[in-house]
């Protein structure tokens, strides 16, 4: 089953090249979405893929994401949007 989630990820997020390391990891994973650094020093993610690997995947970013500090994360369901590939939006 393939389920959409948006996720609002705070912590030591930017200028760390979580989002890099975040792209890298879905890649590998076969997750397909977005992630974007927010004003607020936040970071903005959607993600789409199997049930299991996206649980286990933002299990991998509350962890710490390989290194980086995540305070919190904020999570919803979203609409499934059919994403193509998982890219970095400035």
């Amino acid at each position: 089953m393939t389920e959409h989630i948006n996720l609002f990820i705070y912590g030591d997020v930017q200028g760390v090249f979580f989002r890099r390391t975040i792209k890298h990891e879905a890649s590998r994973r076969g997750i397909k979405g977005f992630i974007q650094n927010k004003p607020d020093g936040s970071v903005y993610l959607e993600l789409e893929g199997a049930k299991d690997e996206t649980a286990s995947f933002v299990e991998w970013i509350e962890a710490g994401a390989d290194g980086h500090t995540v305070k919190r994360i904020d999570r919803e369901a979203g609409a499934f949007k059919a994403f193509d590939a998982f890219e970095i939006k400035e």
